[in-house]
């Protein structure tokens, strides 16, 4: 982004903006969940899948690479798809914090909870970000896809520190605000034949999916498959398809309680030592050492 837009975004934020949670959520098929009123200005995106979101009533579809702002104290509800259900990741920010008060890492999902309506944390006007605002990454090397996957990260694998939050908010909030000045869809959408390659993959995590395959879903040629792979993510077919089964893996690994036999069946590899094998060679951990160390939701 333009340092000079950036500092002038930055300078129009009132109040003091600070991520309160931030985490990753994986989807059962046709699982439904519904938070009737989160006191946060919530950043969700969809990761892999698809589903419906309804947000204040208002029903729209939500699949792979798709992003939406969310507003103070909305309704949300979940329906994800039967077939090939969303991964989400979600980032709650408290728009106005007060100073004096000390951060609580949490947020209200309803109004019985104990911190609905707690003083110091309010909304505050974010100019051209009033209401619910949606969009969708450009493609995975996406400068606020990059971001929001860090403060993730950062959030579930470390403790929380409240300046650290509090400039990972003002940079989020500063590149959404970017986004929706520079389009009004948020960014400019993959070519149709990609994506359409790659929520066939998702999809079908367990399938041995081949560059012909691709190709043929597409109507391109193999060499079309490889160049739209390399200049939308900087990656081969077979990397992506690659790094899809193994981000797969570890989600289900900190998210459920399936069995390391059963994440590999999910991704394909129903040898449970083929898949343990593989699973450290591209993440320098076995399966059970890496659920250890993170646990599951």
């Amino acid at each position: 982004m333009d340092k000079s837009l950036r500092k002038r975004t930055l300078q129009t934020l009132r109040g003091s903006p600070v991520v309160v949670l931030a985490n990753w959520f994986q989807f059962a098929p046709s699982e439904r969940h519904r938070n009737k009123c989160v006191e946060s200005r919530m950043f969700l995106w969809c990761r892999s899948g698809s589903g419906i979101v309804r947000v204040n009533g208002i029903e729209s579809s939500f699949s792979s690479g798709d992003w939406v702002l969310l507003p103070w104290r909305h309704d949300i509800a979940y329906i994800a798809d039967a077939r090939s259900p969303f991964f989400v990741g979600g980032i709650h920010i408290i728009p106005s914090h007060s100073k004096k008060l000390p951060v609580v890492f949490r947020v209200a999902h309803n109004r019985a909870d104990d911190l609905a309506g707690q003083p110091g944390r309010s909304d505050a006007g974010w100019p051209g970000m009033e209401g619910t605002v949606r969009g969708r990454f450009a493609g995975g090397n996406d400068s606020m896809a990059l971001l929001a996957a860090f403060i993730v990260e950062k959030f579930q694998h470390s403790r929380p520190e409240r300046g650290l939050m509090q400039n990972l908010a003002a940079l989020l909030i500063t590149e959404l605000s970017f986004a929706v000045g520079a389009a009004p869809t948020g960014a400019k959408p993959k070519p149709g034949t990609l994506h359409r390659m790659q929520e066939y993959v998702r999809a079908h995590p367990d399938r041995r999916i081949s560059i012909l395959d691709l190709a043929n879903l597409a109507k391109c040629s193999t060499a079309s498959v490889h160049r739209q792979f390399q200049a939308c993510e900087s990656l081969s077919p077979r990397r992506w398809i690659a790094r899809q089964r193994i981000e797969l893996a570890a989600t289900l690994l900190r998210t459920t309680t399936l069995t390391v036999r059963e994440v590999g069946e999910r991704v394909g590899l129903d040898d449970p030592f083929h898949f343990s094998r593989y699973f450290k060679k591209e993440t320098g951990e076995s399966p059970a050492v890496y659920r250890k160390g993170r646990g599951f939701f």
